[in-house]
């Protein structure tokens, strides 16, 4: 029968079993001493009252290193998202009152009204009604900064919204003008943010009806069948049916080649009686036409660019298929182009970035937005 364990022998199984730990982390199942690499490990110093621990004969550690720990169990619960929202009023601590009206044109309006509290990231709501005369009043409120808008759908909103500062023990007044919403509704862009003499760009319209939502946001269906008139003055020449009519999405579009440097503005007419007059984004002046180098035996399309030549986007001219590399400290290229396709030229979806790799015929090269103009050298 064995003799039971003194202390010091139960002391040196746990030391032993540290020992058998600390290699199985280190992942190391190599000895101590030995072979013709030493180590040096760093270790806790010893207590000043420690002795030498003998492990008994015949112990042998524990191999723990294929051992799964679980993680850490907790009886805390997570604050749900509720919980992490920053409230707009608080009846133990707000000592702020807001206060306001609603008005249409100047005179009382009933609405919906929507207070926003923000700290840092996080954001407090709070919706309340107006009286029958657009007023409403906020008491118990916390200070800070606030973001208020009103609506009465489907017609009326404040839009842009009010915002405010409200002071920890102040109290504030508030206007909140509404206006209305109604109608179609024209908006306009061109798809290119820096057309140039000589360059074909494409004016995109959309028609929709002015609907205010549930939740106070401008919003509405495309509308089909407008007829739409686009006017331009000397700077444009619209190259494609003028008028035209929308689809059944509510948009159209017109096909413009820039003609005069500078800023133009064109007029669009819609519906019976509606108009908009639009600043269209300015023209630059043409491209240079590079010179083709002088010992290339490259054939070349007229306008195209041989190989070793450059040209600095915006570029309308042809270039034919083939490789073009941006200058060596071209960071931050990046181009848009059209691409020869069977019969027609097709806009390429999205810019490209460092050398371009023309498969067939391209032209109306020129920097996307946001980039400055590189200069580029056919290679190939």
């Amino acid at each position: 029968m064995n003799a039971p364990r003194t202390p010091l022998l139960r002391l040196a199984a746990l030391v032993a079993t540290l020992v058998a730990l600390t290699a199985a982390c280190t992942g190391d199942d190599r000895p101590f001493t030995g072979g013709s690499e030493s180590t040096s490990t760093t270790v806790a110093p010893p207590p000043i009252d420690a002795g030498l621990v003998v492990l008994p004969p015949g112990f042998e550690p524990a191999d723990t290193r294929g051992v799964v720990l679980t993680p850490l169990a907790s009886d805390v619960e997570e604050p749900t998202a509720e919980e992490l929202k920053i409230p707009v009023t608080d009846e133990r601590e707000g000592n702020a009152t807001i206060s306001g009206r609603v008005t249409v044109g100047g005179g009382g309006h009933g609405a919906r009204v929507r207070l926003e509290r923000f700290v840092g990231d996080a954001t407090g709501v709070l919706d309340i009604d107006t009286d029958g005369s657009g007023g409403f009043k906020v008491e118990h409120a916390l200070g800070g900064r606030y973001r208020i808008r009103a609506w009465d759908a489907p017609e009326y909103a404040s839009i842009p919204t009010v915002t405010v500062f409200v002071p920890a023990d102040g109290e504030i007044g508030v206007d909140v003008p509404m206006r209305k919403f109604e109608g179609p509704r024209l908006q306009l862009a061109l798809d290119t943010a820096v057309p140039a003499v000589g360059s074909t760009a494409t004016l995109e319209a959309l028609v929709t009806e002015q609907e205010i939502d549930g939740e106070g946001y401008l919003s509405g269906a495309g509308l089909s069948d407008v007829d739409l008139t686009l006017t331009v003055g000397s700077g444009f020449r619209i190259t494609s049916a003028n008028p035209t009519t929308t689809g059944d999405d509510g948009r159209a579009s017109w096909t413009l080649v820039c003609r005069s440097e500078g800023a133009h503005d064109v007029t669009v007419e819609f519906g019976e009686s509606g108009s908009t007059v639009v600043t269209l984004p300015t023209c630059l002046p043409p491209p240079e036409t590079p010179e083709p180098d002088p010992t290339s035996t490259t054939t070349t399309t007229p306008g195209s660019v041989a190989v070793g030549a450059s040209f600095t986007p915006p570029y309308a001219g042809l270039l034919v298929a083939g490789r073009y590399e941006p200058a060596v400290d071209a960071t931050g290229c990046a181009v848009t182009f059209e691409i020869r396709s069977g019969d027609a030229w097709v806009a390429v979806s999205d810019a490209v970035s460092g050398p371009i790799v023309a498969t067939a015929t391209i032209r109306n090269v020129r920097p996307a937005a946001g980039t400055t103009a590189c200069r580029y050298t056919r290679t190939a």
